[in-house]
Parts: structure tokens; sequence; C-alpha cells
């Protein structure tokens, strides 16, 4: 993944720009079809592109483990893992989520998700979210995918709120 990032501080000036560079694989050992879910492992490196302003200046490791099932209309998944995160004030933390979505039609899926973090910063705070989104297929490749929501914990120190937009290419 080759984001796109930008940052609006309560203090201080906003950044634009190119944000770290994700690279990632799953593995799912575990399916549906045999096991009753599906448990995949997906690590990612993040590596760093942009500006201090829209990135980390260093490289880091997440190794998360997610679970999930899915029905006719609904998938429900999340799990959790943890980031290798040295460097400056930064250091290893955790992250946690679980979501559930609907397919209301054939190419619109909504969702809520649940998420929690903890601090990814010495004297930082943990986080923790609520968020709900939206996915349509403009066309069998093409996808839009929307989301946002209020942080729920420590909003003056961590997020009073986050979104995203995205265009999912698949092949």
């Amino acid at each position: 993944m080759l984001p796109l990032a930008w940052d609006h501080p309560n203090a201080g000036p906003g950044a634009n720009g190119l944000g770290n560079i994700e690279l990632a694989a799953k593995y799912r050992f575990l399916h549906q079809e045999d096991a009753g879910i599906d448990v995949a492992f997906f690590p990612r490196a993040f590596l760093p592109a942009g500006s201090a302003a829209t990135g980390d200046r260093n490289t880091s490791l997440l190794l998360p483990l997610w679970i999930g099932r899915s029905g006719k209309t609904w998938s429900s998944f999340g799990g959790g893992g943890c980031v290798i995160h040295r460097g400056g004030a930064a250091r290893d933390y955790c992250q946690l989520g679980w979501a559930l979505t609907a397919q209301v039609t054939p190419a619109v899926q909504v969702g809520a998700e649940f998420y929690h973090q903890t601090a990814d910063t010495r004297g930082g705070d943990a986080s923790t979210g609520l968020g709900l989104g939206i996915t349509i297929d403009v066309t069998e490749h093409l996808h839009v995918m929307a989301s946002a929501g209020p942080g729920l914990q420590h909003r003056a120190t961590t997020d009073q709120a986050a979104w995203y937009a995205a265009l999912l290419l698949t092949y």
C-alpha cells in the first residue's frame, strides 16, 4: 500500500504528503469450511517514506492474528496483535478490534467496528474508538471504501475522531 497521509492537529501546523509504505502477506491456516471459522496470520511491515509529519521515521512490524466467520449476508471478524516499533519516542504497542458487516445490496456492504490500541509513545495514552463504514463495488475490480467514527477514550490526547476513504483495486 502506498498511502497519501493528512494530519490536522489541534495545536501546530497541519501536514499532508506520502505516508509510510505498507508491505503485507496474509496466510490463512484454518478455513471456515473445515474448522467453522477462518484464522489467519497477517504480518505487515511499515517502511518510512514520507516526512515526520505524515508518517513514522522508523520501520515497524505488526504481527496480528485474525479470526472470522461469514454467513450468507453477514461477516464478523477481528483479532489483534502487537507492533514492534523502535526509535525516538516510539514504543512497542498492541492493537485489537472487532467488526460486523452486512451485505445490504449486491454492491453495498455496511459495517461497524470497535478497536483499541495501547499507548504507542512513551508517556502516551491508550485509545479506543468506534467506526461505521461502507464499501461500494463500483465494478468487479474497483471498490470505494469509507469509515468514520468517534474516539471513545482519551479523545483530547489521541483521536477525537477518525476517518478514512480509499479506492481498492482487486484482481
